[in-house]
Formats: structure tokens, sequence, C-alpha cells
């Protein structure tokens, strides 16, 4: 009897112990790195595309570029106020109307392009310098060099532009004097 009492007692602790076993979840294998060197390519043509929306003045390739959440900021390089949201009279898709109506023709040039991405590969912070050499609708000729900072985010699959901030130097407002 104490063999069967022995017995029956192992039967249930293997039992219980192997009925635990199934609900455990699979082990998940770790995410792969994020190809940094792709992205910064990515990021760097978008760039560049971005560049070519400014020369063909074409706001419908901007819109494509930028989020249109309404969160999404630009610091302009002209005026204090900050620019919010992609829609209504102070959003970004007025600002960039507004700036590019201004002008009749456009040389929009950017160099010396740094690209930090995330570490989860998902955001990227990306500066440089712009050279707009322009034409306002007066006929005046104009140049405006400032350095220019952009944040970035994944969204949807995408990479969108949700902050712009164009600034210049102390040191060069106090040399334009």
């Amino acid at each position: 009897m104490r063999q069967v009492l022995v017995t029956i007692i192992c039967c249930m602790f293997i039992i219980t112990a192997g009925c635990g076993q199934g609900t455990q979840e699979p082990a998940q294998a770790p995410e792969a790195a994020p190809d940094y060197d792709a992205i910064r390519a990515q990021l760097e043509k978008d760039q560049y595309a971005y560049a070519e929306a400014w020369n063909n003045k074409d706001i419908e390739a901007i819109g494509r570029i930028w989020s249109h959440d309404s969160d999404i900021t630009i610091w302009g390089p002209a005026v204090r106020k900050r620019v919010e949201g992609w829609e209504g009279p102070n959003g970004v898709k007025a600002w960039y109307e507004a700036a590019m109506g201004s002008m009749d023709t456009v040389d929009f040039k950017i160099h010396d392009l740094l690209i930090k991405v995330g570490r989860d590969g998902k955001s990227a912070v990306v500066t440089y310098y712009v050279e707009n050499d322009f034409v306002d609708k007066d006929g005046n000729a104009g140049k405006m060099t400032p350095r220019v900072t952009v944040v970035k985010e994944i969204q949807n699959g995408e990479w969108r532009q949700i902050h712009g901030d164009a600034s210049y130097s102390i040191e060069y407002m106090q040399n334009m004097k």
C-alpha cells in the first residue's frame, strides 16, 4: 500500500509540474538592431527632397514630409512666435504658404548635413546649413543662411518631420548690422 501511495503522489507531482509548462510564453528573439546606415541614407535623401520642394515651392511635397499632428512646431528665423500644428492660421502649412508665396524664385541649398538617429531607430535629429538665394515678388534679391535643426519620427512606417528650427547665431546677427 505504501508503494502505491508513493507512486500516486509521484504521478500527481509530475502531472502538476507538467501543467504549468503549457502556459509559458514562448521565448522571443531579441529585436534586431536598427540599420542606422540605411536610416541615415533615407533621411539624407528625404532632406534633399525637402530642398527640392522649396525650390519648386511645392506645398504638396512639404505636406508629405511633415506630420499633420496638431502639436508639431516650427521656430522660424524671423518671428519669435512658435508655429503650431499643421492646419490653421498659425499652422505649419500656412507658414510655408506665406514664405513661399512671398518669393518669385527660390534657390534653396543645404550643406553639412548631420543626422543623429535615435537608438530605437524610430526618431532622428537632422542638422544642416541653408543657403537660400531668392527673388521676392517685388524683384528684390535676397539671401537667407540659417542653421536648421529638424526632428523626425516614424509615423505609420514613414519618416515625418515633427519639429523644425531655423535660427542665426548671435555673432551672425551682430555682423548683419
